[in-house]
């Protein structure tokens, strides 16, 4: 076989292109310092770093849950305390206005003090991170504690804003539950109020009771509260909701829902602790921590030594109670700091395995750089001599 001129210049700028491509292949290494640049770098190898960075991702996801849970029960801890020690302030006082040396006067000086505790326990209980009230469970938008209207209530009924039903509903009854509850109604299926089916949560639609049928006469959500419903001249139809939150007795506003953070698949945490939690009330044996403080300034201002007392009693049990309050807080920050220290060794793991995967080793870079430069410059060398040769050079 005749081997040309062209066919000799072809060769030689093709052997010198693959020398040069792989030359500056190991210079973007350098100069990256990463083994894999590209998906055609190591398809394999990107698939798994792609996986990698994936986890990575989550991880730090995570991460910032925790920290935000952290944040969060940093604030409930603290004021907890601060409300601990405001108990312990009160039971001086009740201590020390239940002798019988007490009198009238020293005891209307205490009662403007322990108005001062009263005033300064709302606040603690008012507290808030992130523009969120940290006692109030779900309804965290408005102040869960008021010193105001005791008595139990209900709301007017508010309807969904995509709602199809332009008839009226309201509700009657008295609410005999012992912690706040939003109750919903949504039609399941629609037509008129007789044939209308529908399910009721009493959680805020968490969880769901079984289909019922029937809207005309007086729907009972339970614990004494019923819906009247008036048609219009639209129909009830699917999904139509009906919202009521209901007011237990005392003086907490918020809901007993929990605020979970995710920890990894299918797992999750409850860091926070409702104010039905904190501050009791709501709780089968708990004390509502303010209806104590304000019976027990009632007291000293009536001066009635009996009821100062009897005050003692139920200080200490607001005390215990705030104790065990401020060790759930503690139990959750443990496990919190548990997970942390998960993430962040799964972390370190996935950082290895990643670093295995994309990160260059220079040494050999640096040498297989030396090697390759050594053999573009010889091949510049040969390409030159071949295109330098002539008939003349057979002919001498």
């Amino acid at each position: 076989m005749r081997v040309t001129e062209n066919m000799r210049f072809l060769n030689t700028t093709y052997n010198l292109g693959n020398i040069k491509k792989k030359h500056e292949a190991v210079i973007e290494k350098l100069s990256s310092q990463k083994n894999i640049n590209r998906l055609s770098d190591n398809p394999i190898g990107m698939t798994r770093l792609l996986d990698l960075r994936k986890t990575k991702t989550s991880l730090d996801q995570i991460k910032g849950n925790i920290n935000h849970a952290k944040g969060f029960l940093s604030i409930s801890e603290t004021k907890l305390t601060a409300v601990s020690d405001l108990l312990i302030r009160a039971q001086e006082l009740a201590i020390g206005q239940a002798t019988g040396i007490a009198t009238q006067e020293s005891r209307a000086i205490a009662a403007k003090e322990l108005q001062e505790i009263i005033s300064e326990l709302l606040t603690q209980a008012n507290a808030t991170f992130n523009d969120k009230y940290i006692f109030a469970g779900s309804k965290n938008s408005a102040p869960p504690f008021s010193l105001a209207d005791p008595l139990p209530s209900i709301s007017a009924v508010t309807a969904g804003s995509m709602n199809h039903f332009n008839g009226t509903v309201s509700a009657q009854g008295s609410f005999s539950g012992t912690a706040n509850k939003t109750f919903v109604l949504q039609v399941t299926a629609g037509g008129a109020l007789a044939d209308a089916e529908y399910k009721i949560s009493a959680d805020g639609g968490l969880t769901w009771g079984g289909t019922q049928t029937g809207l005309a006469g007086p729907v009972n959500l339970g614990e004494g509260i019923e819906l009247i419903f008036t048609a219009g001249n639209v129909n009830a139809a699917p999904n139509d909701t009906f919202i009521l939150q209901a007011k237990a007795g005392g003086y907490y506003h918020g809901n007993k829902a929990d605020l979970s953070v995710n920890l990894g698949r299918d797992i999750t945490l409850s860091y926070n602790i409702s104010g039905v939690e904190a501050l009791g009330g709501q709780m089968p044996g708990g004390v509502d921590i303010f209806q104590v403080l304000i019976a027990f300034r009632d007291s000293l201002i009536n001066n009635d030594t009996s009821a100062i007392q009897a005050a003692i009693t139920g200080l200490n049990s607001g005390q215990n109670h705030i104790l065990q309050a401020i060790a759930t807080v503690g139990a959750k920050m443990n496990r919190l700091d548990l997970a942390t220290d998960q993430v962040e060794a799964l972390g370190l793991e996935i950082a290895k395995l990643t670093s295995e995967i994309e990160d260059a080793n220079l040494e050999d870079l640096i040498s297989r750089f030396t090697t390759s430069e050594s053999a573009l410059k010889a091949s510049y060398q040969v390409a030159a001599r071949v295109g330098n040769i002539s008939l003349l050079d057979f002919l001498r």
